[in-house]
């Protein structure tokens, strides 16, 4: 379950239905709910939208009944993916997001913007029927002028139509740009393939589904053009993953897609659920060159879900407990196709708030690396925004800029006689360029003002934050305080990882020192 998410613990069914009495018929003596009963489980879904969101909708019999905390945690993780980076983007910009296959009840955008008052959404639907009911759950809650719906047409990708492309409105229009996707794909790739997945479950099930089978199955491509694609000398990367339809089908389809509409979404998204499929799609991933990937997962009661998203030719990193599950342990089958860290942590017994600052102003050189400190709206996080064009802190870069700074001043015949000054001389000319042993500059990580200044339109290379937090613990009478201080790297190519780490291990060590 997200950490955000207000359901995490067992809902009083007959306390919501006191303030939404259409439940009432459906709440048990014991204060229970049938899950087995599609009319309770509408009942229970439209009390938790009118309750707590202020939302009307219908919900039609023979269509998906969408579980609210379920679709929740989908929409607060997409919303912390949008805040990461939006923070450091343009924070007062408007979001947009696509939802792939809206359904009947247009959970996710009613979601969305009910949640996010500046937030704009867009939304598919192949399903007539579906489309005209999610029409009516927008109109009904006023906000036609914030969501935005379009019928998707055939499954076929290769078509000259936007509308048969997952992302169909990205497609219409090729000045649309968007922070996210969103999509709760098919799970099946057959009708034979639910019969199957049913009888194959040990335990009864916990609710039932009313799902229709365009919500339910994606079938995969047909058996000529399967074995066409098989027989190539050089078969598509997605051949294997759209053989198998169901989800594993339609999301290569998005990753298909993507590699076309690519930085004009920051972030494409889906749902998934089965745990097998996860690694299937990181795998295709990997193979046409999406290595910007994050992964999660959501429980809530009896059911488990993940996500996947990636990113296309945008560097943005986001959070460790964003991007990746990292309490899995190494034997989980996860474990080997998670996303590497982008947080690290390091934790310190005194308080190194000033030797932080010192060491990060001094590092400052205009245009080549610079240090914004971040206001924090607690005041309990000390934090500061860095942005490097290039590496000036590793002893490498520090030779050669200290080469360069050499061949800037070269020594003049004076500097090369017997003159007693000359120590004297030499000795000013290392602190005022930096070189010197003793100085201060060096001490606190300044560079050589000879350096050269990179041009504006250069882009960073890194972009990382660094805080500071401090932990308040008992030890007996006596209270014990650590600090903890957080790595966490923001933008950046693959190439430039090692750059970021080792820009983490040269703050840490420095602070280590000083504090």
């Amino acid at each position: 379950m997200h950490p955000r998410n207000p359901y995490n613990e067992a809902l009083d069914f007959k306390l919501l239905a006191s303030k939404y009495p259409p439940l009432q018929a459906h709440v048990n003596q014991n204060g229970g709910i049938d899950f087995l009963d599609p009319a309770a489980q509408r009942a229970l879904t439209k009390a938790i939208l009118k309750t707590d969101f202020d939302l009307d909708v219908e919900l039609p019999d023979d269509r998906l009944c969408p579980p609210v905390p379920n679709r929740l945690n989908y929409v607060l993780w997409v919303e912390g993916i949008v805040e990461a980076t939006s923070k450091f983007t343009n924070p007062s910009r408007g979001v947009s997001g696509l939802d792939v296959g809206t359904g009947a009840s247009a959970i996710y955008p009613l979601l969305c913007c009910r949640q996010n008052p500046i937030w704009e959404m867009f939304a598919t639907e192949i399903d007539p029927t579906s489309l005209s009911c999610a029409q009516r759950n927008v109109s009904t809650n006023a906000l036609d002028g914030r969501i935005h719906l379009s019928r998707a047409t055939a499954n076929d990708s290769d078509s000259s139509s936007p509308s048969s492309h997952t992302f169909g409105p990205l497609f219409a229009d090729p000045n649309l740009e968007i922070g996210f996707t969103m999509c709760n794909p098919p799970f099946y790739s057959s009708a034979a393939e639910i019969h199957t997945s049913k009888t194959e479950k040990e335990d009864e099930a916990f609710s039932v589904c009313t799902g229709s089978a365009n919500e339910m199955i994606y079938s995969s491509p047909s058996s000529s053009s399967s074995a066409a694609a098989s027989s190539s000398p050089s078969p598509s990367p997605y051949a294997e993953c759209e053989r198998e339809g169901g989800e594993v089908g339609f999301v290569a389809r998005m990753v298909r897609e993507s590699l076309v509409i690519r930085e004009r979404c920051r972030w494409y998204t889906s749902m998934l659920g089965k745990m097998s499929s996860v690694p299937k799609i990181v795998g295709l991933l990997k193979v046409v060159g999406i290595t910007n990937y994050i992964v999660t997962q959501f429980i809530q009661g009896q059911t488990r879900r993940w996500a996947l998203g990636w990113s296309v030719g945008g560097w943005w990193r986001l959070p460790d407990t964003i991007s990746r599950l990292s309490h899995l342990p190494s034997s989980h089958s996860l474990a080997t196709i998670q996303p590497a860290r982008t947080t690290l942590e390091y934790s310190l017994d005194k308080d190194p708030t000033v030797v932080l600052h010192d060491t990060l102003e001094g590092m400052k050189h205009g245009g080549i690396l610079e240090v914004e400190k971040v206001t924090s709206p607690t005041g309990v996080v000390v934090e500061f925004l860095v942005k490097a064009r290039e590496n000036i802190w590793s002893r490498a870069a520090r030779r050669k800029m200290k080469q360069k700074a050499m061949q800037a001043h070269p020594a003049t015949p004076a500097d090369k006689t017997g003159d007693p000054s000359d120590g004297t001389r030499k000795r000013k000319r290392d602190v005022d360029e930096g070189q010197g042993g003793s100085n201060t500059a060096r001490k606190k990580g300044r560079v050589d003002s000879n350096h050269p200044k990179a041009p504006e339109q250069d882009e960073y290379k890194m972009i990382c934050t660094v805080s500071l937090s401090a932990l308040t613990g008992e030890l007996g009478e006596a209270a014990s305080k650590r600090w903890t201080l957080r790595m966490q790297w923001v933008y950046g190519k693959d190439e430039d990882r090692e750059m970021f780490e080792g820009f983490a291990s040269h703050i840490e060590r420095k602070v280590s020192q000083g504090a």
